[in-house]
């Protein structure tokens, strides 16, 4: 639909509004009076026999009133107060049942449509270049819709004429979108463009191929343009064999025919190039090319379709040597001796090939279940390790075993590095003994852990990480193992004791009388915080005794304390079962 056809949609939409408007009561509205509504467009009434343009993208919602109480039917016996659509529709709305209607008078078409796609941009010349203040028209194709071209210029028509060079797209618009067009580039020629001719050999002999090609020095683009060569190529690129002029020519360019300089390709025997390879065969950079003199180095002349002949007096294309020297070499043809080539350095001297560096990041012992990873490195050369299973990589990643690599240098070889690996386990626990365990007055016990080998450490429970402590206080100690890869479980226990000076013993007495009138003296010491010995060499707290004389003093591990005496004796009260004494015979005998 063209611009034009919309806006006449429009312009009627807007007569429908004052129909449609003027009508105060819905119910009493006539056939004549019935409307559609557009959703989202309240300003917007539209009448019977009218064209709609929508966009495809978004759809259509569609109201129609006049119905009074009656249900709204449409197309197809679609019954409702609106429908929605989304392509191409004819509708014909009407009121209940009443199918008596001309549904033509009251049919309203629905047209959808899409954003444009890219269009294309034409230009009036095949070459889009600006010569001499000359515009190019350049030409939009919106396929096939008529909504305006836009240009980044602002400019609004379907051609548009370019008079400075630079990138230029085209954008077509309607009202679901736009469309946007490729860049054209528009490049600004001249007439002093300078055309010249590059060539590989300037003099050929018999067999000989000279590559001449076509440069120019300014801004044109072979592709575009009509080359012809004055031996009738057309390539950018030819190849020649025969001795001669050439030279070509462009067209069109600026309505004109260019023509680039001569050249002259002469008979005659190229001067040769000397070129140096490694042993590798890699092409080295001279003119100086510095060997070892244990190794060799290639000279050759790849430009020479005759014999070519060395100044040391060797011939052919290609010489060994390992000499200081200089060299230079001819080449001879049918057609001649060429001129001596410019001459190469050769400078040998004593190498020595320092071995591989191990890289300090390596690692050479690997926890049980995952791997060793080496990275050397070469002062000169190359790396070649033993196991060709690695070759040549400056970062490999192994098990446990020896590895041994070298550095290479041409025919040098280094002494080989011999790396081993190993795998390192969880360490067992180790096993801890002691001097002592009991402790008196300065006295220290030196706890020792044994069997935290194979580069693992020592861990005590105290915090200490030698393999040998000493400990003054009392307290239970172990000790483990700790490797790169974990620890070890815990040591035995070392249980350590420290007391103190033994106490003074205190005692008392009191007279038990069992019940068949039996008496017995019942001694109890106090004050030790460890164990009592008595004279009758008992180790209690309490002893039950006949009368007379006895003692009894604290032990503990460093010793006895002071020796008390009691005389023990039956109280004078009558107690049928235990008297409590009512005085407690207690002295001390030094």
């Amino acid at each position: 639909m063209s611009f034009k056809s919309f806006f006449s949609v429009i312009a009627f939409t807007l007569i429908c509004l004052q129909v449609c408007s003027a009508k105060s009561t819905l119910d009493s509205l006539q056939n004549d009076g019935q409307c559609l509504y557009l959703k989202d467009s309240s300003s917007v009434t539209v009448k019977f026999d009218t064209l709609i343009f929508a966009c495809k993208t978004q759809g259509l919602s569609l109201y129609f009133t006049g119905c009074g109480q009656q249900e709204v039917r449409w197309n197809e016996n679609y019954v409702g107060d609106s429908i929605f659509i989304n392509s191409n529709a004819t509708l014909h709305p009407r009121c209940g049942l009443n199918t008596h209607l001309d549904s033509s008078k009251f049919a309203t078409v629905v047209l959808f449509d899409e954003p444009p796609i890219k269009p294309t941009v034409t230009i009036n010349r095949n070459v889009p270049e600006l010569c001499q203040n000359s515009g190019v028209w350049l030409t939009s194709n919106c396929n096939g819709y008529e909504p305006e071209t836009i240009w980044q210029d602002s400019i609004s028509a379907i051609q548009f004429q370019v008079t400075t060079d630079g990138i230029y797209k085209a954008v077509c618009r309607n009202q679901c979108g736009t469309g946007e067009s490729t860049y054209t580039n528009v490049t600004n020629g001249n007439n002093d463009v300078k055309l010249k001719v590059n060539a590989s050999k300037l003099s050929i002999c018999t067999g000989d191929i000279s590559t001449l090609e076509a440069i120019a020095d300014g801004n044109i683009l072979f592709r575009d343009h009509l080359i012809i060569w004055s031996n009738g190529s057309s390539d950018s690129i030819i190849n020649v064999t025969e001795p001669g002029l050439y030279s070509y020519q462009i067209a069109p360019f600026c309505q004109d025919t260019l023509k680039s300089e001569i050249i002259e390709i002469v008979k005659g025997v190229e001067t040769p190039v000397v070129e140096a390879y490694n042993s590798d065969n890699l092409l080295l950079t001279g003119p100086v090319f510095n060997i070892c003199s244990q190794d060799s180095i290639r000279l050759a002349v790849n430009n020479c379709v005759g014999t070519v002949n060395w100044n040391n007096g060797l011939s052919g294309s290609s010489i060994y040597t390992h000499s200081s020297g200089f060299y230079s070499a001819n080449c001879t043809t049918s057609c001649g001796t060429s001129d001596e080539s410019e001459i190469v350095a050769v400078d040998a001297n004593e190498c020595t090939i320092s071995p591989p560096i191990l890289d300090a990041n390596s690692v050479v012992k690997y926890c049980t279940g995952s791997y060793a990873t080496l990275i050397v490195s070469c002062e000169l050369g190359h790396i070649v390790w033993e196991d060709p299973i690695h070759g040549s990589s400056s970062i490999i990643r192994v098990f446990d075993g020896e590895y041994k690599v070298s550095c290479v240098l041409e025919d040098s070889v280094s002494h080989p590095l011999s790396i081993f690996v190993n795998e390192v386990s969880l360490p067992n626990s180790p096993s801890v003994v002691t001097s002592k365990t009991t402790l008196c007055g300065n006295d220290v016990a030196t706890l020792t852990a044994n069997g935290c080998n194979g580069g693992s450490l020592v861990e005590w429970s105290s915090g200490e990480t030698m393999a040998q402590i000493t400990k003054n206080t009392s307290g239970t100690y172990t000790a483990l193992c700790r490797n790169q890869c974990g620890s070890s479980q815990n040591s035995n226990e070392i249980l350590i004791t420290r007391y103190n000076n033994p106490e003074d013993v205190e005692i008392s007495q009191e007279t038990i009388t069992a019940g068949n009138g039996t008496k017995s003296i019942l001694l109890r010491a106090s004050n030790c915080t460890t164990q009592t010995r008595w004279s009758t060499g008992e180790y209690a707290q309490s002893i039950t005794v006949a009368p007379g004389n006895y003692t009894a003093r604290c032990v503990n591990g460093c010793g006895f304390g002071v020796e008390v005496t009691i005389a023990a004796k039956f109280s004078e009260l009558n107690c049928i079962e235990t008297c409590i004494p009512i005085k407690v015979s207690k002295y001390r005998v030094n």
